[in-house]
């Protein structure tokens, strides 16, 4: 049984550093076996049985996990790029006009208060 994150590095000790350090240590221990687990996540583990007539058959008892065969191929192809759209310069004018268009509303209603509460003092 491994211990917690808590009993390893107190939270009263944490530093980046130093978290990273102990952290690859921990890892470091344990890579032959995680790395492992990592192949049989993407291969799938299969069971072998044999029917009544003596054909043996081959079925998965976990099939292979898409998320882990990607991360394996990412790791040595790399991600492909993907390309993002951004238009801040638009954005900032858009946000810009929307607030202006806000204070005008404030004020236009406002005047309206006003302009109401005057009315009904000289009638």
């Amino acid at each position: 049984m491994s211990a917690s994150l808590y009993e390893i590095i107190p939270p009263s000790e944490f530093n980046k550093a130093e978290l990273e350090r102990r952290i690859q240590l921990k890892v470091g221990d344990k890579i032959d076996y995680l790395c492992e687990k990592l192949f049989e996540l993407a291969d799938g583990v299969w069971i072998f049985s044999k029917s009544p007539d003596g054909t043996i058959i081959k079925t998965y008892k976990r099939e292979p996990d898409s998320k882990a065969i990607q991360y394996l191929i990412d790791r040595v192809v790399g991600k492909p790029t993907q390309q993002v759209e951004t238009n801040t310069q638009n954005t900032g004018v858009i946000q810009i006009q929307h607030i202006i268009k806000n204070l005008i509303d404030e004020k236009s209603s406002q005047s309206q208060l006003s302009e109401g509460t005057r009315s009904d003092a000289v009638s």
